[in-house]
């Protein structure tokens, strides 16, 4: 398991990435939520830049903002969901939380 920091400490060793990447291994990057992409690019270049190989990405929950998953996807990455905002306001709508207004 790999922690990937937004940028290299600046103190210590000064690592982006906490743990073992051995070059040339598989990684699976597991994000909790997607915006613009813009981060989980950032997590994807530090692992490449080390040696890893990124195939697919598993986000937790996506706002569906265009562009952001085809950014990744324009890397050769595969983009997995679990779900996404649209899913998200017809749930809370199903359940009274939340009017179209």
């Amino acid at each position: 398991m790999l922690y990937v920091r937004p940028k290299p400490k600046e103190y210590g060793a000064t690592k982006q990435i906490e743990g073992i990447l051995k070059k040339g291994k598989i990684v699976l990057v597991i994000e909790a939520m997607i915006s613009t992409g813009g981060s989980l690019l950032g997590v994807i270049d530090a692992i490449k830049r080390d040696g890893g190989i990124v195939n697919d990405v598993v986000i937790i929950y996506t706002h569906e903002l265009e562009g952001a998953k085809e950014k990744i996807e324009h890397k050769g990455i595969k983009v997995h969901h679990l779900t996404e905002f649209t899913t998200v306001v017809e749930a809370a709508q199903e359940m009274g939380r939340n009017n179209k207004d």
